[in-house]
Order: structure tokens, then sequence, then C-alpha cells
């Protein structure tokens, strides 16, 4: 099997060479190069595939997100881990919606960083128990979250929505942006963007009001019984 090709990403060298030594003393990885900033990055991506880029937030000339942003234009299905000190819910949230794979803190969970690595390469998604729960308690205190449909109070015609796309109009109902709605879902802000669009030319809408309006249609009648009528009436 071939070994899985990394990239390091950092501007702090002491934190650059713990990493590759970690890495190199596993069999089946090793490193193909490192970068101290974003910039670095993109510029030995231009000759260097590896397989998984391992990229820090915060760094000076560029930063790991705007690396990220630039990266996905030309590389969509390159597996990215971010690596950091920064626990924040916006930088969690804009790394995912970007289309990291996962979002390690520097220091937490360090002994399965190795397998976070081969997690990502083979599209698995990660998250420390700190970060997954800050992004939970996040989303589950949207203030519309607890008045979602669910999928079973709505009638969808079988050959007219993708069970994606189904799962995405439950989603609508609530308060959640479409970058909070593509991190539930696991996937980038652009693809949740183009699913979207699609929902939206499949109700002939032009927007989210409209599109709410239009998926009231698939909802369920709550079944009306009739009054019992009483032995003494009969």
């Amino acid at each position: 099997m071939k070994p899985i090709s990394v990239m390091i990403v950092d501007d702090e060298e002491i934190v650059r060479s713990g990493l590759e030594m970690m890495i190199l003393a596993e069999k089946d990885m090793y490193v193909l190069d490192t970068a101290v900033n974003g910039l670095s990055a993109l510029e030995k991506m231009a000759s260097r595939k590896p397989d998984v880029l391992l990229v820090d937030i915060q760094m000076p000339v560029m930063d790991g997100l705007e690396c990220i942003r630039q990266l996905r234009e030309w590389a969509p299905e390159l597996p990215i881990l971010i690596l950091t000190t920064f626990n924040e819910i916006d930088y969690i949230i804009r790394g995912l919606a970007l289309g990291a794979k996962g979002y390690l803190i520097k220091g937490v969970e360090m002994d399965r960083f190795t397998q976070h690595i081969r997690d990502v390469y083979h599209n698995r998604f990660v998250l420390p128990s700190q970060v997954a729960v800050k992004l939970s308690e996040h989303l589950m205190n949207k203030s519309e979250f607890w008045t979602i449909r669910s999928a079973a109070e709505f009638a969808f015609p079988d050959d007219l929505f993708t069970k994606k796309e189904q799962d995405i109009i439950l989603l609508l109902q609530t308060d959640l942006t479409i970058i909070e709605m593509a991190i539930r879902l696991h996937t980038s802000e652009g693809t949740m963007r183009n699913y979207m669009t699609r929902i939206y030319q499949k109700l002939t809408v032009k927007n989210r009001q409209e599109a709410l309006a239009a998926i009231q249609s698939y909802v369920i009648p709550v079944a009306q019984s009739e009054p019992q009528q009483s032995p003494a009436e009969g």
C-alpha cells in the first residue's frame, strides 16, 4: 500500500519538527514537505501533491483559512486537517465550512494524531470531543431548532428530491445558516449552496422564504378523527 504523503503548514519551527517526528515514526506515512504559511503552501503545492494537508490557522502572510479557501478552487477533494491552538466557535465553523475534514486542538488527543491523518485520508470526519461538544452546543442553541418538522411529516414524491436534498429541506425550517447546515451535514459551504440551488429550481422558487412556503404543500395533514358516538346516543 502506498504510504500517505503529508504536507505540514505551520509558522513555528518547533511545531513542524515535532509533528514531522511523529509522522516519520509511522510506517504508512511520511512528510512530503513543510511550509511556514498559507502562501508558501500554495506555491509549493503547484508542483507537490500531498495526500493530506495539515494546516494551522493563525500564520503570517496568509493564514490557514485563506489558504484552504484558495486551495478549494483547484483541489476540492484534497483531505485537509486543521491543527491549531484556537478553539473558538467561529474558527471551527469557518474551517469546517471551507471543507476541512477535521479540526484538532494542539496538545489534545495527540496520542491519536497519526490515526487522525489516516482517518481524513480515508474520507472520515475528525473532531476531538471538546470541539464536537462546542459545535453541538452552538447548533443546539439556535432559537428555532426545536420547531423543525420530522421527515415523517412530509410526503415528498420519490422522484423529486434525493435523500440529501430532503435532509436539507428539513434544515431549511430552522434558523441555521448555510454554513451551519453544511457543517451539520458534513459537507462544504460550496456544495451546500449547489444543493440549495437545485432545491430552489425543483420548487420553482427564488429564495429560502419562498422555499419554506412551497414545502408546506408536502406536509401530511393531521388526521382529524370523528367524535366517537356514545352508546346512549346510538
